[in-house]
């Protein structure tokens, strides 16, 4: 299977991981735009790209992407989000629902 960062090109590979990193633990498309700062329909278009990327079906198969290549990282204490965290990191504001600390 390909990996995103070899199906991505440019600009959007970035913020295709962001939204990886954050539809990866099961959000639908409004609660990751909250916590990204954007659109829905943004992030609708990204999860779309991704998955004819990486020739997924299923929100089920994104999600599973996202735990075994390392966008989301489960804990028994904690879900991570590795992507989300280095945007928190860069400077970007934080989300108020943020489950875990950077």
């Amino acid at each position: 299977m390909p990996t995103i960062s070899t199906v991505t090109q440019g600009g959007a590979q970035r913020s295709e991981q962001m939204v990886l990193s954050i539809v990866g633990d099961g959000s639908d498309d409004q609660q990751a735009a909250e916590r990204l700062g954007i659109s829905p329909h943004t992030v609708n278009t990204h999860r779309k790209a991704i998955m004819a990327k990486l020739k997924l079906h299923h929100k089920g198969q994104l999600m599973l992407y996202a735990l075994q290549h390392g966008y989301i990282w489960v804990t028994g204490a904690n879900v991570y989000y590795p992507g989300f965290q280095r945007r928190l990191q860069a400077g970007a504001k934080a989300a108020p629902n943020e489950r875990a600390s950077a």
